[in-house]
């Protein structure tokens, strides 16, 4: 194997965990969205709040 092919593998695999980090980061933030409007419908602003900034936190 010569060095184009190392790197060729390496970027897959890194593709691949990136991707699953996206689909857990997608995932969760599902999770919040339901939980906020849940929140929403039962008229607890606490929780709301909670997950509002959740949602809307970068970093």
């Amino acid at each position: 194997m010569n060095d184009n092919d190392i790197k060729t593998v390496t970027l897959t695999i890194n593709s691949e965990q990136a991707q699953r980090k996206l689909d857990d980061i997608n995932r969760r933030l599902e999770q919040a969205r339901l939980k906020r409007q849940d929140a929403f419908e039962r008229g607890d602003g606490k929780a709301l709040q909670a997950y509002t900034n959740n949602t809307t936190d970068h970093g």
